[in-house]
């Protein structure tokens, strides 16, 4: 064996200094990238689906367009399709399961088939009725924004996108319920449109947007 054979083969000397500050370079790593896992991923996605949902609540008060006796009447199917959406965001989200998936769609066109039956006849409006399909969709594009930053985290899968637009989509319909009184004529074509819509934005953009992980 050569010097230089012997010289390769050994194991490189290190000081404890050196070995003390690389532990310390890993463990300030390992805190800084401890709170960018999948839980907190969903745990901002679900916040921010409500939370803009509740914005959207207070602005209508706050200008008159509707009152919070209103509001409140409607808050169980408000919440309800939202609590389906927060499923959907959980399962896009988490490590992939095909079971999981299928569940957060099923949520979906649970609340899909929801929103329509408990809207009834309702009241005519004098606004055009597209208004709610390009407002609802328009309401929807910061949180699909953060699906897609989120979905960026895993290994990318259609029906991944789709869980997650459809989870952002729920976004529409309570927007509905809060602003329309229209029928469910129009929630069948113009709200659940703006949902779809949604959901179709997400798998497109999910298939375009260049993934950081291929963990599952």
């Amino acid at each position: 064996m050569s010097k230089l054979d012997e010289l390769l083969g050994r194991p490189a000397a290190l000081d404890p200094a050196t070995l003390r500050r690389a532990r310390q370079a890993l463990a300030a790593e390992l805190a800084a990238t401890r709170g960018a896992s999948w839980q907190a991923d969903v745990r901002r996605l679900i916040g921010t689906l409500w939370a803009v949902a509740a914005a959207v609540a207070a602005a209508m008060i706050a200008g008159g367009q509707t009152t919070l006796p209103s509001v409140l009447e409607r808050a169980v199917p408000i919440a309800l399709v939202l609590l389906l959406g927060s499923v959907g965001a959980w399962a896009a989200v988490a490590p992939r399961r095909t079971l999981r998936l299928s569940v957060g769609v099923m949520a979906a066109a649970l609340g899909m088939a929801a929103v329509v039956w408990a809207r009834g006849e309702g009241h005519p409006s004098t606004s055009p009725e597209w208004v709610c399909t390009v407002s609802h969709v328009a309401i929807a594009l910061g949180p699909v924004a953060l699906a897609l930053w989120a979905l960026r985290r895993g290994a990318p899968h259609p029906l991944r996108s789709l869980a997650a637009g459809l989870a952002v989509g729920s976004l529409c319909a309570a927007v509905g319920e809060l602003a329309c009184t229209r029928g469910w004529q129009h929630v069948a074509v113009y709200h659940l449109g703006a949902w779809a819509a949604v959901a179709a934005l997400t798998v497109v953009a999910g298939a375009l947007v260049k993934p950081r992980s291929f963990a599952p």
